[in-house]
């Protein structure tokens, strides 16, 4: 009977009521066709998470007794549902019901129920921010949420709660009041005014040329730069790329000029590179087995009858700058790169303070013509999408080149402002046109989500072949729950401008503790190596059509099996090819810190 429960759950219905008990009725609610009818109502009142887990499926408030369609059941209901079943769900709500409902969940799923007054409030504030006796002080993901175990399913039948939940915040809130902000709108003016001075210098021929020929004995790194030991450090030319805006191109020695004449470097963690300026190279001072290391082609400035590079050269304290975080160093040591990653979060979070968001940190986040960007807060922007997508190539082509070094956070001129960052509405998955205001709060808090995501992949890209890093492994897990721990607090920390602990931003510590042990299970799982002859999830679908039980119990039977089914090019995806990103307890925490953080901010 378990056995056909985990396909059908009309199942149960065969069975006499007093046989069905709360166990087989669980089972057959999470089964692949879920059948509420067939559910006793003793059970469903006796048992209110079963009851709320019942509503939260398709339709599944229409079969639910009108007397249980409390608030409560009400709220799950609407949250879950895919927006085109709002109207049809709301027709099931009690009219009592009805008058009760809070109104940022009205906000988010169905703001044509929010009274006038409340609407005519919103119209004349110019944005979506309710007043505030209705807006949420300190949100709290329903521990049945932050905690379901959610192995890999179609789509459709994804809820839309955990997405629901942060973009009620998002949308609920004010505007987001940072620290540093005027220090942010002077870096917004240096930056404008460098750009168009050094502009102004390439058109009227100004810049000066390098004079020296460029050493054969330069090194190739990060796709279009080069690095000479130069004395006790490491002088660094990074070229313009074909068909990069000047803008973008002048932006990185603004930032690094602007750190260091505004005192930023006492307080950043990482090293921010000491700038020598702006130079023209003749195109024949760049020998040839240089050129073609390359990965990105150059762009040619005609000056005269001459073909010239634009370099901007720059100089650091060693290689840690350009050794990426997600490698050991020679000795087969993580400390150095852990502490980099460390040190990158912290000023990912500073640089927020300033209203600087860092939106293309791995090349997972560039919008790249061939490159899609991953949207982990893919709702906000895509209506129809309620968790993010499967990752491909998570410790290959999506971090091979990243701005997380031994150092820190390098290439900080990669930054937008808040609040008129942009790149979220350029992606390619983007297909909502958002209102004022929620747009940008749900910008700043995308650029938080996959930073901290980038920081993790970093990591288990690192120890993915260690022998302790395993989902049953008590002592690898352990070291991932307190790199995940520390990685999100220097963020905050460097963001609030005080030591932050992460726990703080959860509903108690204990429900933290719980649900980093169980990230940590889910994560070790997805991102261990993946060898048929081991304890992994590929050798799991292979014997038993099942991931780990440990991780996900109740599940149902998968037709999926790896490689075939999780890997693209022969790299391997984070989530079934064409399913949901496989860290899913990790991504419902951090829209649990995102929406008490935009509490803060907004308030």
């Amino acid at each position: 009977m378990e056995q056909s429960l985990r396909h059908h759950g009309a199942e149960l219905d065969a069975l006499p009521e007093s046989c069905r008990s709360f166990d087989l009725c669980q089972r057959a609610l999470k089964s692949k066709y879920p059948y509420i009818e067939a559910v006793p109502l003793s059970i469903l009142e006796d048992h209110p998470d079963l009851l709320l887990s019942a509503a939260e499926q398709y339709n599944g408030l229409s079969k639910i007794p009108p007397r249980l369609r409390t608030p409560d059941v009400c709220c799950a209901a609407l949250a879950a549902c895919s927006p085109g079943e709002v109207n049809e769900t709301m027709a099931f709500v009690p009219d009592a019901v009805r008058k009760t409902l809070p109104y940022d969940l009205l906000l988010a799923v169905a703001p044509g129920y929010l009274p006038l007054e409340i609407r005519e409030a919103m119209v004349a504030n110019v944005g979506t921010t309710l007043p505030l006796p209705y807006r949420q002080m300190k949100p709290i993901l329903d521990q049945r949420l932050l905690m379901e175990p959610l192995e890999q399913v179609p789509f459709g039948e994804l809820k839309f709660s955990s997405s629901v939940f942060l973009k009620k915040i998002l949308m609920s809130t004010g505007p987001f009041h940072l620290r540093n902000r005027s220090l942010g709108h002077a870096l917004q003016q240096a930056i404008q005014q460098h750009c168009q001075q050094r502009t102004t210098e390439l058109r009227r021929g100004e810049l000066p040329l390098l004079e020296r020929t460029v050493s054969e004995k330069s090194i190739n790194y990060g796709g279009r730069t080069l690095m000479l030991r130069a004395g006790d450090g490491f002088t660094r030319m990074k070229f313009l790329r074909k068909g990069e805006s000047l803008d973008d191109f002048f932006r990185e020695e603004a930032v690094h000029r602007f750190a260091h004449g505004h005192a930023l470097t006492t307080l950043l963690m990482s090293e921010v590179p000491q700038p020598v300026g702006m130079k023209l190279v003749p195109i024949d001072q760049l020998p040839v087995n240089l050129l073609s290391g390359f990965r990105s082609e150059l762009e040619r400035l005609p000056f005269g009858d001459q073909m010239y590079y634009l370099v901007y050269e720059f100089t650091t304290r060693n290689q840690d700058y350009s050794t990426l975080a997600h490698q050991k160093d020679s000795n087969g040591d993580s400390t150095l790169a852990e502490q980099g990653l460390f040190k990158a979060c912290h000023d990912l979070g500073l640089w927020s303070s300033l209203g600087a968001a860092h939106t293309s940190t791995i090349n997972a986040y560039h919008n790249f013509q061939e490159n899609r960007k991953e949207l982990f807060l893919c709702f906000m922007f895509n209506s129809g999408r309620s968790l993010p997508g499967a990752l491909t190539g998570w410790d290959s082509g999506a971090t091979d080149e990243s701005d997380w070094a031994y150092s820190g956070l390098k290439d900080i001129g990669d930054m937008e402002f808040y609040p008129r960052i942009t790149s979220y509405f350029d992606a390619r998955d983007t297909d909502a046109l958002l209102l004022i205001g929620f747009d940008q709060r749900a910008a700043f808090m995308s650029a938080f989500v996959e930073n901290m995501i980038a920081a993790v992949l970093h990591y288990a890209r690192m120890h993915r072949d260690d022998p302790d890093y395993h989902y049953r492994n008590a002592e690898g897990r352990a070291k991932l729950g307190s790199f995940i721990d520390t990685a999100i607090g220097a963020y905050l920390s460097g963001l609030m401008g005080k030591q932050v602990k992460t726990e703080a931003y959860f509903e108690s510590p204990e429900i933290y503790r719980q649900w980093l042990d169980k990230t940590t299970a889910e994560t070790a799982l997805w991102t261990a190596r993946q060898d048929l002859n081991t304890d992994c999830f590929a050798r799991s679908l292979e014997q038993t059509g099942c991931y780990s039980a440990e991780v996900y119990p109740d599940q149902k039977e998968s037709d999926d099996r790896y490689p075939k089914d999780f890997t693209s090019h022969n790299r391997d995806n984070l989530g079934c090819n064409n399913g949901q990103f496989g860290l899913t307890l990790l991504v419902r925490g951090l829209y649990q810190v995102a929406a008490v953080l935009a509490v803060r901010l907004g308030a």
